[in-house]
């Protein structure tokens, strides 16, 4: 009867060989989360709203209905001292500081130098803020990997975490060959969920959930379960990133001039390439050339064309009822003397 028993050598016995072959699964990139990319519409809507914080946009929205009730009284002065214009009302002032926000500015009707110097003020302020914002978000797109997705944005986000059951059984077995207690990491991670495969691979495929496992065992199933389109919609975070990347050598190693000549061979040989590269795994389904998550679908449109719907109707009936009013009151089409 087969005894777990410390051996210097457990490298030969069975359970070494099941752990050094989760290892070596480390060692190449593929041992990580698998999960299903976040959805579009709520990734736009995150990205274009990083560069300010949420307290900011308030202020901005705050600011901004305050400089249109300020430039509206200024307005009504202008037309009391002066007695010429049209009054717009306030919503044409909205208008105005919305366009200067927006750098597309409406024809500007002012009279007096008060109100001229309160509009330059405003598209000066309103192009510092433009500047900054369009030149932050082009620092965000430039640095955004994988859609934002790493191992801090799994764990603080709303993903349900659960492992394969040979991933939670080798870190048991680990840890009884070795006659030691579970570390902090060990500890949580034995307190995941543990599932098959192919049920874990389902909850990814139905709900926001995070699959700890070897992405080799999950390869085979993913291809016979998954069509083209759903591995377009996986992403892989990797547990451990970049980790052949750069090796060390202590200062009293006594090996130095070879370690660098068989380093510079390996490098001559294509060796090393191989090692660190990470497009080695051609075999991978989640090498999806046909990015269909990049591309625009239909139920993404439906919220911006429901709302230009419901103003354009707002709008055609506030011309209806200016048209009842004026030709009520001046027996003609409005806006015409």
């Amino acid at each position: 009867m087969h005894t777990h028993k410390y051996d210097p050598l457990w490298r030969q016995t069975w359970t070494g060989c099941d752990i050094i072959e989760v290892l070596q699964h480390i060692y190449e990139f593929k041992f990580g989360f698998i999960l299903k990319r976040p959805n579009q519409p709520s990734y736009i809507k995150t990205f274009y709203g990083r560069p300010f914080t949420k307290q900011l946009w308030g202020c901005l929205y705050g600011v901004a209905f305050f400089v249109a009730i300020v430039l509206y009284i200024m307005k009504c002065w202008e037309r009391r001292i002066l007695g010429n214009g049209f009054d717009y009302g306030l919503s044409y002032e909205m208008l105005m500081v919305t366009g200067a926000l927006c750098q597309h500015i409406p024809p500007v009707y002012a009279s007096l130098a008060s109100r001229r110097i309160a509009y330059f003020v405003l598209f000066m302020f309103s192009y510092v803020i433009y500047s900054y914002y369009t030149s932050n978000l082009l620092s965000h797109l430039v640095n955004d990997e994988d859609h934002g997705m790493s191992l801090d944005a799994i764990t603080h986000g709303d993903y349900e975490i659960v492992m394969t059951n040979d991933i939670k059984y080798l870190i048991y077995e680990d840890a009884i060959c070795h006659h030691k207690n579970f570390t902090a990491a060990e500890k949580s991670l034995m307190e995941l969920e543990s599932v098959t495969i192919p049920e874990g691979l389902d909850r990814v495929k139905r709900g926001k959930t995070a699959l700890l496992s070897d992405y080799t065992s999950l390869y085979s199933v993913l291809k016979l379960t998954y069509d083209m389109h759903e591995i377009c919609e996986l992403i892989q975070v990797d547990l451990i990133s970049d980790v052949t990347e750069y090796f060390f050598v202590s200062k009293n190693f006594a090996y130095k001039e070879e370690f660098k000549i068989g380093m510079l061979r390996a490098k001559e040989v294509g060796i090393l390439k191989r090692i660190i590269s990470k497009n080695h795994d051609l075999d991978s389904p989640l090498d999806c050339k046909n990015l269909h998550h990049a591309q625009a679908k239909i139920d993404q449109l439906y919220t911006p064309m429901s709302i230009l719907v419901v103003i354009y109707i707002c709008a055609a009936v506030v011309v209806i009822g200016e048209r009842m009013y004026f030709h009520k009151r001046f027996k003609s089409w409005p806006y015409i003397e």
